[in-house]
């Protein structure tokens, strides 16, 4: 019994010392397990790589040694994420000239990711953030970028949902439309973009939108009926996605926006009568 002991403490020892060079080694080479980077990817720049501060906020957000970036000694991997946000900056300059953007955070390509994912604010709202993926292919020692983004949401959601209400209200008491537009596009779906463009066929979108329907205004129509007819309408102008109609009993009064309506049915939740249909 009592070599059984000295025999586990011996492993235990063993092990003990085996994790402390482990650890040793994970501590060295942090930067590159947390990376999943190649040997070539975990080479250090030459001399001191200056950056702006929002440059260093992003590669301290995605780095373990967070000294180093702030000394400016990066990492090969890190000096690609730079290159990635140099070109993402121009990318954005050229499709949205009116407007300025802040890089907040950076998911980098990895085996689970087959892209880099940035996560970015627009002008000075600091409290919306978007998406801009970033693909890179090397060939022959040279990389290749492309940039696909979902900014351009935020042109063109105000105008699609007045194009999609006018539609839907033909013959129906639609009051507001909500739309989600989230999906990341390139270079034609920039600050130019008009509802015409998706009219036309030129640009395509497939969003989320949710109808909201007076169902104090139906004159003892169905409301069966009701959602038939503004699907009809839609399908009229060819306008593609996937909606939700909600038919309110109430409505707090006539145009009254989306946050208006969401608040009343919130209050009145107990009170309100709020049919739901899908397609």
């Amino acid at each position: 019994m009592k070599q059984g002991v000295k025999k586990s403490i011996f492993l235990i020892g063993i092990i003990g010392i085996v994790a402390l060079a482990g650890c040793g080694k994970m501590e060295a080479n942090g930067e590159a397990a947390t990376q999943e980077t190649s040997q070539e990817e975990i080479k250090e720049v030459e001399g001191t790589v200056e950056m702006t501060q929002e440059q260093m906020d992003l590669l301290i957000g995605i780095s373990v040694n967070q000294d180093r970036v702030r000394e400016g000694k990066l990492y090969s991997w890190q000096q690609e994420i730079l290159n990635q946000y140099d070109y993402a900056m121009e990318y954005l300059k050229e499709k949205y000239q009116s407007h300025s953007f802040h890089m907040v955070s950076c998911d980098p390509k990895s085996k689970l990711n087959s892209f880099s994912q940035f996560r970015m604010t627009a002008d000075e709202d600091s409290e919306t953030y978007y998406d801009l993926y970033l693909y890179s292919e090397e060939a022959d020692g040279t990389i290749t970028y492309e940039a696909k983004d979902n900014f351009y949401s935020a042109i063109i959601t105000k105008p699609y949902e007045s194009y999609v209400l006018d539609t839907a209200s033909k013959g129906v008491a639609c009051i507001a439309v909500d739309s989600s537009i989230s999906s990341v596009e390139g270079s034609d779906y920039n600050e130019n973009m008009t509802v015409e463009d998706i009219k036309e066929g030129r640009l395509f979108i497939s969003p989320i939108t949710t109808i909201y329907v007076d169902g104090s205004k139906t004159e003892g129509e169905g409301y069966d009926s009701i959602v038939e007819q503004i699907k009809e309408n839609i399908k009229e102008e060819a306008i593609q996605g996937y909606y939700t109609v909600l038919i309110l009993s109430e409505v707090p009064k006539d145009g009254a926006t989306v946050k208006e309506l969401q608040t009343f049915m919130q209050e009145n939740k107990d009170s309100l009568k709020v049919e739901k249909y899908t397609f």
